[in-house]
């Protein structure tokens, strides 16, 4: 590990971060005693002060900042659906249905979904304020318990 801080408030849970086998950068999220941060992979320290800034602002429930993620390489409209989804504001949801919409592929619900359960940054890219239009909070790649964890820690639920 090569830093790991824990925050007076915030969710409980764990912000970790890993280096997938492809060499990429993967953000996991685990329930926890206290709201955590560890860095498992090897990143510029530049990135890692930004993210300690951005996971402060939303221990505190302020103002986002816009942190520069590495991405893979994806398809235009995947990109279009993480694009969106970081503009969804704290405390706010938005549905599938909208997201697929707002990226411009209305009615690609179903592919909004897998692109939230593939999302390499969780919680930065924030997928669990992302909805089902027909009510409750949906599935999530970390359990719904977390999603249920991170809406009302939100003001969502």
């Amino acid at each position: 590990m090569y830093l790991a801080h824990t925050f007076s408030q915030g969710p409980k849970i764990a912000v970790h971060f890993i280096t997938k086998p492809d060499g990429n950068i993967r953000v996991r999220l685990l329930k926890s005693e206290e709201f955590t941060v560890s860095f498992f992979a090897k990143l510029p320290s530049t990135f890692q002060e930004e993210v300690m800034q951005w996971l402060l602002a939303y221990s505190g429930k302020t103002s986002l900042p816009l942190l520069n993620l590495p991405r893979q390489i994806l398809p235009p409209f995947s990109n279009k659906v993480l694009d969106t989804m970081i503009e969804i504001p704290f405390g706010k949801t938005l549905s599938y249905g909208e997201i697929a919409e707002k990226a411009g592929s209305a009615g690609a619900s179903r592919a909004v979904g897998t692109i939230c359960r593939l999302n390499d940054f969780p919680l930065f890219i924030p997928c669990h304020r992302v909805l089902p239009k027909t009510g409750g909070i949906g599935n999530y790649a970390f359990g719904i318990p977390m999603k249920d964890t991170l809406l009302k820690f939100e003001g969502v639920i």
